[in-house]
């Protein structure tokens, strides 16, 4: 305290005030700072591409199972349907620790401060699942401001912002499981952080955030698989030089010069303990259940939906074709309302690898990273092939963020500029006619630089105009669709109908899959239809007395798709059932697309 003034010297103030301060004061260099301003603008862009007509296409069936449904049950205080009914027991209510045997409950927790603010809509899921989207946005950014330059990092976020399948995927990312690329960009920033610093809490955070993306979904081992072989392949000269250098009573060790650095104990320890810890609820699912160790082995020669995992030359070409429409944001988008593309992007990514593989072989500096990721993006498309469930596009949503930042890399050495020294060492004495010659030769490569500059700048300029304009074809497609299969918005036409005629109470009987889960989430469990046709593709034994035990119900309503809209067809042995016991079947409701074409029937039973 100074005794003249009264006052409290910046050194005397309490160690909380002078933490606000630093804090107040960091923040407000951040957000000042240039690269901030760099920021914001790709992730404005992102935000005013993903947020238009939120609701469509129509809320999908798992978005609601993987995370509506119990999020919304949970601040209701109504039962939670956990999966497979495990979970954690807390005053006699089991929360969920997984949503499917290979997907972790994330989003179900993440979700609930968005449904207890905005209730539980389809608006509220999305407006999560797209902020998600951001983060992922702000993690590329700076994953590659801190490793590479705000240059790569601007270019990056760009690319990424106007991606049709980054925007559609994270607008539905409950659909795709978003958060698996969220994780993926994490780990990649904390592995770069680990590379240039050390130290084993870096480790455990590289462990922990690979963790967290295995228990959000478990195709995130294609990351994990990617990052292990990227590292062997770039490191194995090192590593076979070392092993040749060893004699025979000495202990091998990893060389020094290993990309990005060489593990201590301490760190691999710390990584393996991170790692463990985020798969503590994958691992108590298991000990309660087993179940992903059930679906795996079910899964493991030929999947529900027939693929063949020992034919791994063929599901290497589809996933190759899938992954050649997914960069280009054409075909696996059909659901919005049609089929457009950005027809750069393919040769794009090409001349960028070529242009990363060929820093490489000439060992040029800072190329082992690009590099890196690119094998990563290979060699996780190549683990691919494998699959417990179907070749689905969607799959590739943990790959969004890399095409961008593969391009970025690529791009960023063009844009560096002669420095000052570089040209005195060209130009060399200013009076002789060596010097005169190396001049010329000096203005004719910066005038092919810049013009490479140019040509690098304007094909960014084509990429990015090119993913816009593709966007907005698909906004509009939207608009006019509404959605269509099971993305369909005839799904809350079908909500409201039943709503409005159906009295509250009265049994509702889903004979498909597709429109369960969201009834009873949207209307907040006030429907609740009983899902009866059994998930095989043809009727199972236990069908036809479920099918009985529906129809007993007085004053049941049955709830259809329409035969182009079907996934479990039964209609044919429920209409025999009834023409057995000498009833008619009644249409109440047919409830169609924005188009006219049918996609619900309800009926219910004449005796």
């Amino acid at each position: 305290m100074n005794a003249e003034r009264g006052t409290m010297n910046a050194d005397s103030r309490p160690p909380v005030f002078q933490r606000l301060s630093l804090f107040a004061l960091r923040s407000s260099s951040f957000i000042l700072h240039p690269s901030s301003f760099l920021l914001a603008f790709p992730l404005a862009i992102y935000l005013a591409l993903a947020l238009p007509q939120l609701t469509l296409p129509g809320l999908h069936n798992d978005e609601a199972v993987e995370a509506g449904l119990q999020a919304m049950q949970i601040l209701r205080g109504q039962p939670i349907a956990a999966f497979r009914g495990a979970g954690i027991d807390l005053g006699g209510r089991v929360f969920p620790l997984m949503a499917q045997d290979y997907i972790g409950a994330f989003n179900v927790y993440l979700a609930l401060p968005f449904f207890a603010a905005l209730g539980p809509t389809a608006a509220a899921l999305r407006l999560y699942t797209v902020l998600i989207g951001a983060v992922t946005l702000l993690l590329t950014f700076g994953f590659l401001a801190g490793t590479v330059s705000k240059r790569a990092a601007f270019i990056a976020a760009m690319l990424l912002a106007a991606s049709p399948a980054f925007i559609f995927w994270q607008r539905q990312g409950v659909y795709v499981a978003s958060l698996t690329a969220t994780f993926a960009v994490g780990a990649l920033w904390a592995g770069a952080d680990w590379a240039k610093r050390g130290g084993w809490p870096r480790a455990a955070a590289l462990g922990l955030l690979c963790g967290a993306g295995l228990y959000a979904k478990l195709l995130f081992i294609w990351i994990i698989g990617g990052m292990i072989g990227a590292l062997a392949i770039i490191n194995a000269p090192a590593l076979i030089s070392n092993l040749k250098s060893q004699t025979s009573n000495s202990v091998f060790r990893i060389p020094y010069s290993a990309f990005p650095r060489a593990p201590s104990l301490p760190d691999l320890l710390a990584f393996a303990f991170g790692l463990l810890l985020a798969l503590a609820p994958l691992v108590a699912f298991n000990l309660q259940t087993g179940g992903t160790f059930l679906s795996v082995g079910a899964n493991l020669t030929t999947s529900f939906y027939g693929v063949n995992n020992l034919d791994f030359a063929k599901n290497l070409a589809a996933r190759v074709d899938h992954f050649r429409a997914v960069i280009a944001g054409r075909d696996h988008l059909w659901y919005l309302g049609g089929s457009f593309g950005n027809g750069l992007w393919e040769p794009a990514l090409g001349l960028s690898a070529i242009v990363i593989l060929g820093r490489w072989l000439f060992r040029r500096q800072r190329s082992r990273l690009p590099v890196a990721i690119l094998l990563l993006l290979a060699l996780g498309l190549a683990q691919s092939s494998f699959t417990v469930s179907g070749l689905f596009p969607t799959h590739f949503a943990v790959f969004t963020p890399l095409w961008p930042i593969l391009v970025a890399l690529a791009a960023e050495p063009i844009f560096t500029r002669l420095t000052a020294p570089n040209l005195n060492g060209w130009l060399g004495a200013s009076h002789s006619a060596v010097a005169t010659g190396r001049c010329r030769g000096v203005v004719g490569w910066l005038g092919f630089v810049r013009l490479g500059m140019v040509v690098t700048a304007l094909g960014l300029g084509m990429l990015f105009a090119g993913d816009v304009m593709t966007t907005m074809q698909y906004h509009a497609a939207l608009k006019e669709s509404g959605g269509l299969g099971p993305h369909s918005d005839a799904v809350y036409r079908l909500i409201d109908w039943l709503n409005e005629n159906v009295p509250k109470g009265a049994p509702i009987i889903a004979v498909d899959w597709g429109f369960a889960p969201q009834m009873r989430m949207l209307s907040r469990g006030e429907l609740d239809p009983q899902e009866i046709f059994g998930y095989s593709w043809e009727a199972d034994e236990g069908f036809a007395e479920r099918l009985d035990a529906a129809l007993d119900q007085p004053g049941a309503l049955f709830v259809f798709h329409f035969p182009q809209e079907t996934i479990f067809p039964r209609r044919e042995p429920f209409d025999a059932a009834v023409s057995e016991r000498r009833w008619q079947v009644e249409q109440l409701a047919i409830i169609s697309r924005r188009d006219g074409a049918p996609v619900f029937e309800v009926a219910r039973i004449e005796r």
